[in-house]
């Protein structure tokens, strides 16, 4: 009888744990569509507890791990889905978590995973568009991104995707044409008015530009690279007060926007408030060691203020990062003849280009 009745309780507690099961993964799932992944993800864990080949339980934790940027537990989440059962979207997540991690080749293939189990995954061909567009890939990401849109015409992913593509690739009408697509499909994207803004802006409307930059403001507060574009096209009509409030504004919505401090160190320097912009363009080096240009600004600073020898050290290391740099070329021959070494400066000035050609003819022959 005592048996009986144990086998009685235990099978409760199992039909129980079954039913707890559900119901943590129906509040993970909702805590998911509300963007609340790190509550999500407990409320998944009692549920994977509890039945640990829930498989749509460990779909919905990979994807808020993956939003949360922890890539290893996302992909182990998918990977133990594939385990149980092989279907289209778990390969399209894993392939956008391997292109977080720019392991592009592996993206690609697992984009391509999908497409083999359904051929009509426009959301795959989105994902392979956008790792060929992270390589600079550009006609390849135009033909996955006209995939996508020929299988689903009503996919603003494919649009908006094309849209950038084509402003990478100079075809800035036909750019301007894929983001009102997007928009005839969705009106409040703010993605959209901002791609319009990109392309307005590369062909020097910059008013016209500021106005889409605000509605895509107005529907997104929180992304710094609406502001930073906004900045330069402040920056590149001598609106620099303006600039400023906007790079400052971009900074405020991202602590780690390389950009925008190496942008308002530009502007300071214009402003000869040398050493907030020298403060600026550290910041950004210190983010972002690798990037060539913040280097190059520091020593125009650097050399502004007669120090001509930073101002060497830091061109050296803007044309190590980029040996192609004219520009650095140009103002390290100046840096060297303020020094006295004008062997050196002509060396450089020879370097540089069209932008040496004038010093070199009047110091150098």
């Amino acid at each position: 009888m005592r048996f009986k009745l144990l086998v009685f309780i235990l099978l409760i507690t199992i039909g129980c744990d079954k039913k707890n099961a559900k119901q943590y993964y129906i509040e993970g799932l909702d805590l998911v569509k509300q963007e609340k992944y790190t509550e999500a993800v407990k409320r998944l864990n009692n549920a994977i507890r509890l039945n640990p080949d829930f498989q749509e339980a460990l779909f919905q934790r990979g994807k808020a791990y993956f939003y949360l940027k922890d890539h290893t537990n996302a992909v182990a989440d998918i990977d133990a889905c594939i385990a149980i059962n092989k279907a289209d979207s778990l390969y399209l997540l894993r392939g956008r978590i391997m292109h977080g991690q720019s392991l592009y080749a592996d993206a690609i293939a697992d984009f391509d995973k999908a497409l083999s189990i359904n051929k009509y995954n426009s959301m795959a061909y989105c994902g392979k568009g956008l790792s060929y567009y992270d390589q600079g890939k550009f006609s390849k990401a135009l033909e996955a991104y006209n995939k996508a849109i020929q299988i689903n015409p009503e996919n603003w992913q494919g649009f908006n995707g094309r849209g950038m593509t084509n402003i990478k690739s100079n075809y800035y009408n036909d750019a301007i044409f894929d983001f009102r697509q997007t928009l005839e499909l969705d009106p409040n994207n703010d993605y959209a008015y901002y791609g319009i803004g990109r392309a307005r802006a590369i062909r020097g409307y910059y008013d016209e530009a500021i106005g889409y930059y605000d509605q895509a403001i107005q529907l997104e507060p929180s992304d710094d690279m609406y502001y930073y574009h906004k900045g330069q096209a402040h920056h590149y009509q001598q609106e620099y007060d303006e600039a400023l409030k906007e790079y400052s504004l971009a900074i405020s919505k991202d602590q780690y926007n390389f950009l925008a401090y190496t942008a308002r160190g530009s502007v300071y320097r214009i402003k000869k408030d040398y050493n907030k912009a020298v403060k600026d363009l550290a910041q950004a080096i210190k983010i972002q060691p690798n990037y060539p240009i913040a280097y190059f600004k520091r020593g125009v600073v650097y050399y502004a203020t007669a120090q001509n020898n930073s101002a060497i050290t830091d061109f050296n290391k803007a044309i190590q990062l980029f040996p192609d740099y004219s520009q650095a070329y140009y103002y390290r021959g100046n840096a060297y003849l303020q020094l006295g070494n004008k062997r050196m400066a002509c060396l450089d000035w020879g370097k540089a280009g069209s932008d040496g050609s004038s010093k070199y003819s009047v110091h150098c022959k």
